[in-house]
């Protein structure tokens, strides 16, 4: 040694302070070693036996697991049967109980890796971001794992088919299907990345939450201590709510800031549509409305023949009987099972008077044979998503009595009676938050006309296999006569119900009982409760011009007692899909003033 330091000239006096030393830390550096190497132990030996095991069982699960009990069958010379039932008992157990050992173990190792990672990269934030790796990688990698073995081979091999290259594969395929389990990886690895770091900041580090947890605990500060665990839990909390919210939506994809301050579920498939989540769309008739298209196909002898079978107050061989013309005997027994089958999911037919009069009905129908091409052809539903859209701008004027005026109203949603009916059903009406404002030139004032909050009506035809009750509902501020002659807001709510009937040449003609309560005004009681009826006709034609002409009639018997009278004609053009022209006249009689009024408005849908 003595020769090695002359040949390589070190100065003598260098190497004894640097013998001294290592002579005085050599102990103090051992026990730390030894320290390191102990709690590292058990997780080191954790580590390797669970990645063992792991690797040998994904090596029998995904290679040699299907052949393995039929070589120990051949080398035992047992039946291979009973070999196969006795190893894939044993596999699950076996395979369950070392994959939870190894999760354990790629869980647990970064905490007592802390120490042997100080030691090479000293105290900061790099022993830290590599147990943070490597308690959180794990967890992404095996869900990831799970996710892509999950995969449907099927559509693999259809895209390989049709010529899907690798790539191809993987990015339309693979990876969206893999997509939800690598998330459940992320919000899981983030948990334990979470307390690793913490548990790292505890074992070393100078700095940081988990060393607050111990320094806060060492001197009994129990409110800072749990001051720190309060940001933790909030922190683990946010961390994973948003990878939940990564996993709910596409990442980049905003549809929450293209929607208003209010939205309907026909706006939510719109912006779906639009933002190509949704290749194509296809609109099924339900069954009640393939029973109303069958039932138009047939004259009435015929209609209520298919539903005296279908109710079992006939019996099935009336489709083929001299009431039911033989060029429509397909059409009614269609007519009859579809009938049947809508009051069975209606939970109006029990099961086997269900099961004995459909097996009847197909018994005869399949006596017909299949339908001709031109018997008849159920018509698509109209498409909601087609009609005009759901917001509604309106700008008008008109003239009542001696004044004149212009008005502007909004509605946020959605569809009133007199708007065009492509792609809503006839005779509907769903309003919510409503407001119209009117300026009188006589007055020169603005004033607010109306807020209808909720104003519901369904006019539903009864026909031979529907007998629907309408309704109607209405709610919010309007302005109304008083004793003094003059118009004031007051609140109103009304409810009523009727029948309706669909009159050929005609139209729907309703017929409904009403009651309204009045609340404000400037009369004496300043309320009013009274009930009375209306009647009216709605009429569609040529899908562009829609007429309505009613008449109510309400007696307030409570309250301040009045009659009021109400005639109406409104007419509506659909100029396109998302413009009209709506015209009206409307006669009123109200504490025995008469009132008559005409409008005209401009309406854009948006």
């Amino acid at each position: 040694m003595v020769e090695w330091i002359r040949n390589h000239d070190l100065d003598p006096a260098w190497l004894e302070r640097a013998r001294s030393a290592f002579e005085g830390h050599s102990t103090q550096l051992g026990q730390g070693l030894l320290g390191a190497v102990t709690h590292t132990f058990y997780g080191a030996v954790s580590l390797i036996i669970g990645i063992f095991f792991s690797v040998f069982f994904l090596f029998f699960t995904l290679r040699d697991g299907y052949r393995f009990p039929s070589w120990l069958a051949r080398s035992t010379s047992l039946d291979e049967e009973t070999v196969v039932d006795v190893v894939s008992l044993s596999r699950d157990s076996v395979r369950g109980y070392f994959r939870g050992t190894a999760i354990t173990a790629l869980i647990t190792a970064p905490i007592f890796m802390v120490p042997l990672l100080i030691l090479r990269f000293g105290f900061g934030y790099t022993p830290r971001i590599i147990a943070v790796a490597l308690a959180a990688g794990p967890m992404v990698m095996i869900n990831a794992a799970t996710g892509f073995r999950r995969v449907d081979r099927g559509k693999i091999a259809l895209a390989r088919s049709y010529g899907a290259s690798t790539l191809q594969i993987f990015w339309k395929i693979r990876a969206p299907m893999a997509l939800p389990m690598i998330f459940v990886g992320l919000m899981v690895g983030s948990i334990f990345g979470l307390l690793t770091a913490v548990g790292a900041e505890m074992v070393g580090g100078g700095f940081g939450l988990g060393n607050r947890l111990t320094s806060y605990s060492s001197m009994i500060q129990m409110p800072q201590f749990f001051a720190v665990v309060l940001i933790l839990s909030i922190l683990g909390i946010l961390i994973y709510v948003l990878f939940f919210l990564l996993d709910a939506g596409r990442p980049g994809l905003r549809l929450t800031d293209e929607c208003r301050p209010w939205v309907i579920p026909l706006d939510t498939v719109r912006l779906v549509q639009q933002n190509g989540l949704v290749v194509d769309t296809a609109w099924r008739p339900s069954r009640a409305s393939r029973v109303r298209s069958l039932a138009s196909l047939l004259p009435q002898q015929e209609r209520l023949a298919a539903r005296s079978v279908a109710l079992g107050e006939s019996r099935a061989q009336r489709l083929t009987g001299p009431d039911v013309a033989q060029e429509h005997r397909t059409v009614t027994a269609d007519l009859a099972a579809e009938y049947l089958q809508y009051r069975y999911a209606k939970k109006e037919v029990p099961s086997d008077a269900f099961n004995e009069r459909f097996l009847q009905i197909l018994g005869e129908r399949s006596r017909m044979g299949g339908a001709g091409k031109g018997d008849y052809e159920i018509p698509a539903p109209p498409r909601p998503d087609q009609g005009h859209l759901s917001n509604r701008l309106s700008f008008g004027g008109g003239v009542r009595e001696n004044d004149s005026f212009i008005e502007m109203g909004i509605r946020p949603a959605y569809h009133g009676l007199m708007d065009d009916d492509s792609g809503y059903v006839e005779g509907s009406q769903i309003i919510f938050t409503g407001i119209g404002l009117r300026y009188s030139f006589e007055t020169e004032r603005l004033m607010l006309q109306n807020v209808d909050l909720i104003d519901i009506v369904s006019i539903s035809p009864r026909g031979d296999f529907f007998q629907p009750v309408s309704w109607k509902v209405r709610t919010g501020l309007a302005r109304k006569p008083g004793e003094d002659g003059m118009d004031h807001l007051v609140y109103d709510l009304t409810a009523g119900a009727g029948l309706a009937w669909d009159i050929p040449l005609l139209g729907l003609f309703y017929v409904m009982g009403e009651v309204e309560g009045d609340l404000g005004g400037r009369s004496e009681e300043r309320w009013a409760l009274g009930s009375g009826g209306s009647a009216g006709v709605l009429r569609s034609i040529d899908g562009t011009w829609k007429i309505h002409a009613f008449a109510r009639d309400v007696y307030y018997a409570l309250g301040d007692r009045h009659n009021a009278l109400e005639l109406s004609f409104q007419a509506g053009f659909a100029c396109r899909a998302n413009g009209s022209l709506t015209a009206g006249v409307t006669w009123k009689r109200s504490y025995g003033v008469r009132d008559t009024e005409g409008t005209l408005s401009w309406n854009l849908f948006f």
